[in-house]
């Protein structure tokens, strides 16, 4: 529709009595106090006139950007037996009406319904063109809104740029249309009934998704490679999608809350399954440690360190069907795998089997974490943010909980990348940019920075041998590493 700078209309209507010419006039007033330019009879007609001609000009002046037919009862009447004044401007207008089907500038406006239906108010001519309703208190202003736009040729709604066909169009994967119909699900639910309500729907989404892997896993040998890996990637259909939904909400700063009650939901599952559906269990905890380090490298990409210290510091609570009570523990006795059924030899195993060369006895260090390296999900993050994730925990454990998490992916770093607690590390040297680390840790001041340092020091100290994997020289960084108690905001 063309911009019109300076709309000029005909209202054409019916004389009803004097109190329906009153509020046209009301309404024409109010049209022009909005810029457009109205011609009415009872402005523009003299008395002596000849109405006949008044109204002919009027429908076929070329200044008139459009022609308001304002409906009733009486007009429909007129108008279909081509009586009265509506009925001559109906020989008018329905000849250009009935010609020319494009035709925009006869706008119908259903202006008084005086408790009649709808069709009883539009005329034959009109029966097929759309529009708008001003018959009601409860929705004139929302119709006049609208009517002005189009004087001004503005829709209501305006066509956004065509887009590219979505990448989702051509996968064959199932996992990644379900997470896109999560992600959707998610985006439908929030317009209509806000954040937080539509964050539970799709977690519980989520929750189902991660229930109904159970039936699917029976009891396999965890020593068989192959058998690992197959029961292990039924997860796919869980993770990916809660990856995806993961990636969409990542930055809002009250997304900890959520993502907790969620995993303490994922949780009490996984602890239900642990006598009934042993397999599930065992795998649960090695998914659920990926997952979190996951979560973590999430929420560290987008710098939401207001959810990564939620989720660090709150305590989940762990019940299943057997407990007889509930149990509070930190997210390293809730999240880390190896102090549970062998999964340590388990992980000992994997990694000499998925190496190349395990006939020459080579091994990887950790074979949960080589599985999952060579298994990250690139879309959404990449394996060196999933280590600097799983590092950050280590440090967090040992400073703030004095629960120690072993980040089993740290043997892949190297001198080429400067891991992220390093990064941390120099930040706290200066006063200014320390300050971007205090949410991260739940620091209030200089003191407490200094404290952390004290406690990863000491830690470093007297557990040195447990800070590396056996064998390799390279441990696990500490911001202790890098930085000293007495250097801490030495600098602007």
């Amino acid at each position: 529709m063309a911009k019109i700078e300076k709309p000029r209309v005909f209202i054409s209507y019916c004389w009803s009595n004097q109190k329906y010419i009153d509020r046209v006039v009301e309404f024409a007033m109010r049209l022009r106090g909005d810029g457009v330019d109205v011609v009415l009879d009872q402005f523009h007609m003299k008395l002596g006139n000849d109405m006949n001609n008044f109204m002919e000009k009027c429908v076929n002046d070329s200044t008139i950007t459009n022609v308001l037919i304002l409906l009733s009862p009486d007009y429909k009447k007129k108008a279909d037996s081509r009586t009265g004044g509506a009925g001559k401007e109906t020989q008018i207008i329905s000849g250009e009406v009935y010609s020319n089907v494009e035709n925009t500038k006869f706008i119908p406006v259903l202006f008084e319904k005086r408790g009649e239906e709808v069709d009883s108010c539009i005329p034959t001519y009109l029966k097929q063109r759309r529009w708008i309703d001003l018959s009601e208190d409860s929705n004139f202003e929302e119709g006049y809104f609208e009517l002005v736009k189009a004087l001004y040729g503005n829709e209501k709604y305006i066509e956004n740029p065509l887009g590219t066909k979505p990448e989702w169009v051509d996968e064959s994967n199932p996992m990644n249309a379900e997470s896109q119909i999560i992600v959707n699900t998610f985006k439908a639910n929030k317009k209509e009934i806000g954040d937080k309500r539509a964050l539970t729907i799709s977690f519980n989404q989520l929750l189902d998704s991660f229930t109904k892997i159970s039936e699917n896993i029976e009891y396999f040998d965890f020593y068989n490679a192959s058998e690992f890996e197959k029961n292990y990637s039924l997860f796919d259909s869980f993770k990916i999608p809660y990856l995806a939904f993961l990636s969409e909400i990542k930055y809002k700063d009250d997304v900890g809350n959520a993502l907790h009650c969620f995993f303490v939901d994922v949780l009490k599952v996984t602890n239900e399954m642990k006598t009934s559906k042993q397999s599930f269990f065992s795998l649960a905890k090695i998914v659920l440690h990926e997952l979190f380090v996951e979560t973590i490298a999430l929420l560290l990409a987008s710098k939401n360190y207001q959810s990564i210290f939620y989720l660090t510091n709150t305590p989940y609570i762990s019940i299943g069907n057997y407990s007889v009570s509930a149990e509070l523990m930190y997210f390293k006795d809730a999240f880390y795998c190896l102090t549970y059924n062998n999964l340590y030899n388990v992980s000992e195993n994997l990694g000499r089997e998925l190496h190349q060369d395990k006939a020459k006895g080579a091994y990887y260090y950790s074979g949960f974490s080589e599985y999952w390296r060579r298994h990250i999900q690139a879309k959404y993050l990449s394996f060196n943010e999933f280590i600097d994730a799983d590092c950050l925990l280590t440090n967090i454990s040992i400073s703030l909980t004095g629960n120690y998490w072993f980040a089993l992916s740290h043997c892949y770093l190297n001198d080429n990348n400067v891991s992220f607690i390093k990064r941390i590390a120099l930040s706290l040297k200066s006063k200014s940019l320390s300050k971007d680390f205090y949410t991260l840790f739940g620091w209030e001041n200089e003191e407490d920075i200094k404290k952390s340092i004290e406690a990863l020091d000491k830690y470093s100290t007297n557990n040195e041998l447990r800070l590396a994997y056996s064998g390799r020289f390279y441990g696990i960084p500490l911001i202790s590493d890098y930085l000293k108690k007495d250097d801490v905001c030495k600098q602007n």
